[in-house]
This record gives C-alpha cells, structure tokens and sequence, in this order.
C-alpha cells in the first residue's frame, strides 16, 4: 500500500530573502521595499532606475533577492549573473545561482555552481551537502554519497547531511541505514518534523508501522499544515487495523487538497 511520498527536504539549501550589503545603500525606498517585503515594489523601482541609471552591483543583488522571495528564480539569477560580471568571487552570490536552479528543478547547473562554490573553500560543509543533495535528485547515489560524506567529516553534527545520507540510504533500499542516521540527525536536532516523517516511511518499509505511527505523530505535533503527514499516518492506522483513525487522517488530509488522500477514503472509509 505504501507509495513512495517523500519530497525532497530543500530548506537545508538556505535561501536568504534579505540583503546584507557591506556598502551603505543610498536607495532607501528601495531598502524599504525589501523590509516591508513589499518584493513587487522594490523590483519596481529598481527597474525605473535602470532607465536613467546605469544598475550597480547592490541594485541587481537587490532585485535579484527579491525575484528569490516572490519565487521567480530564473529572473533571480539573471540579475545574480550580473552582480558575477561586477564581482566574479562573490561566495553569496554564487551560492544563490546554484540555489535558484536546484529550486528550478535543474540540479546539473546547481551542481556547477556548487562546484565553483566548492573550488573557492573545500571546508564549505553546506555546499557539499547542498551539491550532494542535488546529485541524489538524479539518482547519482555514490557522488551523492560521497559530497555528504564530506560535508560530516568537516561537521558531524550537521544534521542536514544526516537526514540526507538517511534520504540516500532509502532510495537504494537500505532502511535500517536510514533510520540510523535518521535517528542520529534528530539527536542534533529534534524539532525537525521533516526528519521524522522520513523515518516513519523507512518504519514502514520495514512493516513496522507502530514505530512509524509514533515518528508522524511527531511530525504532525511540529508541523500540523503538511497534508502528506496525514495521508501516511493514516497508512499507518489502516495497517494497525486503527480503520476510524486512517478515515480521519485521510479526511483532514483531503480537506488541504491532497487527491490520493482521497483515493484511499473513497476505497476503504465507505
């Protein structure tokens, strides 16, 4: 019964939606813009100013961080590409083009820009858990492997690598693996719902799904707005024979869209 549900966890990637400049800013209302997340406006006025003006590297940094927060990373690293032509070594920036297209879903230009990122500082723990990250979404397991491997050595107690070298261990089949470095990543830091709800689907994998009732039971506690939590736990009751309890999660997983929580409730709740 169980299906494959996990979304991959891309929070660890660390998009900022501020702009920390070391120059003083002379636009204000531009500033004010990003301050008042008021996106739309600041990328307005940025854009009325490249008409008399000629942009520096704050203004398509600027605008660029503010594409990132209204989502539209492609014209995000547009304006990221400028700001590499005025300062072509800016670790920031690079960062957040190789962010933007593991966003985008294009996880072979992130990983060429993880690997400028690396190049530039091999102790950059993050870049080779955020590069590791997008070679497992292509399903290149011993890159993946190797990136989060390092990633630890330089910071074991980072516990973005573990639950991914977790995420890693699940996709080729080694669940007990997962769950340990599951559970070791939720020593680190235990308010993660994400990392629970990994390890329950390995549970149930396993066919323990009183061990996985417990980890979404977690994970709804720290996040109770993710429709996939209910859809699982609700697996989870039906195979405990807890059929009330499935039709309900089922239900409430419904009522936030979610249409193969409805399949499940149409087959076994009437």
């Amino acid at each position: 019964m169980l299906k494959n549900t996990l979304l991959f966890f891309l929070s660890c990637l660390g998009l900022l939606i501020s702009c920390k400049s070391g120059n003083k800013y002379a636009d204000q209302a531009a500033n004010n813009g990003v301050e008042n997340k008021d996106f739309e406006a600041t990328i307005n006025f940025i854009n009325e100013k490249s008409k008399t003006s000629q942009l520096k590297f704050d203004d398509y940094k600027l605008r660029a961080l503010s594409f990132v927060s209204l989502k539209n990373y492609q014209l995000a690293i547009n304006d990221f590409r400028h700001c590499l032509s005025l300062k072509s070594k800016d670790t920031v920036v690079i960062n957040k083009i190789a962010t933007s297209y593991a966003l985008l879903s294009k996880p072979d230009s992130a990983i060429l820009f993880y690997s400028i990122l690396i190049s530039m500082d091999d102790k950059n723990w993050e870049a080779y858990n955020n590069r590791g990250l997008s070679y497992l979404n292509i399903n290149k397991f011993q890159p993946a492997m190797s990136d989060f491997t390092k990633s630890l050595r330089l910071n074991p107690n980072y516990y973005m690598s573990l639950n991914n070298m977790g995420l890693l261990n699940e996709r080729i089949s080694n669940y007990s693996e997962a769950i340990k470095y599951y559970t070791i990543s939720l020593s680190k830091y235990k308010k993660n719902d994400r990392v629970y709800f990994n390890r329950a689907v390995s549970y149930m994998y396993m066919k323990q799904p009183e061990h996985a009732l417990f980890d979404f039971d977690k994970a709804i506690e720290l996040n109770s707005h993710e429709s996939l939590y209910y859809l699982n736990r609700g697996m989870a009751n039906y195979l405990l024979k807890k059929r009330n309890a499935s039709c309900e999660d089922w239900g409430i997983s419904v009522k936030m869209g979610n249409k193969e929580a409805l399949q499940y409730k149409l087959q076994f709740c009437n």
